[in-house]
């Protein structure tokens, strides 16, 4: 089945729910069902928040929604590289602003300056995950707890050596 009528029929997860995607507009639409999809926890690895797949306000009410549909809501961000979110302003990190309890944002560690795939884990089942993660090609798992643990392994190690962006903290008087 493709993605697009995945994305679009009621989603009822099955163990084979996985999907390939090769474009833009595929990989934002995945991002925007995970996002809806989730209950829990969202962690994200991106570059540098692709403003093509996440600075849109579609994905920024999805997000608010989850936080606001759960006092326990969490959402994770790391980045490489936020020299372009500095330059211009991002819905996410603005929404993260306006709910720092819920959403923080770090920056990896120097160890982990060259990993190269970007990836998101929900509730610690589903996952996106692109291997090169300057290119929209990927796979979006909506129930392979395996993979989104191993994920989410890679990510908490990352969290652990990661530092908080001086450069995106948002100061309040």
């Amino acid at each position: 089945m493709p993605l697009n009528s995945a994305l679009d029929r009621q989603i009822t997860v099955l163990p084979s729910d996985s999907y390939d995607f090769t474009s833009v507009t595929d990989n934002r639409n995945a991002i925007l069902s995970l996002a809806k999809f989730g209950r829990n926890t969202i962690d994200l690895i991106s570059r540098d928040l692709d403003r093509r797949l996440n600075d849109k306000t579609e994905l920024c009410q999805k997000l608010k929604n989850f936080i606001l549909a759960n006092r326990r809501a969490r959402v994770r961000i790391l980045l490489q590289n936020t020299t372009l979110i500095r330059r211009h302003s991002h819905k996410l990190v603005g929404l993260s602003h306006h709910l720092p309890s819920y959403i923080e944002i770090k920056i990896t560690s120097q160890e982990h300056s060259n990993y190269n795939s970007a990836f998101i884990v929900v509730d610690d089942i589903a996952s996106i995950y692109c291997q090169i993660a300057d290119r929209y090609e990927g796979t979006i798992n909506f129930n392979n707890r395996r993979l989104a643990n191993n994920l989410k392994q890679t990510f908490n190690q990352m969290w652990s050596q990661a530092k908080i962006s001086q450069n995106l903290r948002r100061l309040s008087l």
